[in-house]
């Protein structure tokens, strides 16, 4: 997946162990009061939180995505308040169908 500031991010996920990680690169930092959060969707589009993320200084990221499972459709990255959200509130920045 490209995001909307052209950063780059992969899945890789095990059907056997039933994981998946979102690798990314060239991923700016953003405010103090702003984090990336992972999304897991559904085949209806429904996300569940699937973890909050900063990339690393060289722009980089190796996300375990919490509750990953076999029937997740897609995997969408939003920018959200420190902390996370329950639900997006904002419109994905990326997403990755499975």
């Amino acid at each position: 997946m490209t995001f909307d500031d052209g950063a780059k991010a992969a899945v890789t996920t095990s059907a056997q162990k039933g994981q998946a990680v979102l690798l990314a690169r060239d991923v700016p930092a953003l405010p103090a009061d702003r984090v990336y959060q992972s999304w897991t969707l559904d085949a209806a589009g429904n996300a569940t939180p699937a973890g909050t993320w900063a990339p690393g200084t060289d722009g980089s990221a190796a996300v375990p995505l919490q509750g990953y499972e076999r029937s997740t459709a897609a995997i969408a990255v939003t920018v959200e308040p420190t902390g996370g959200s329950a639900q997006p509130t904002t419109k994905p920045i990326g997403a990755i169908q499975i």
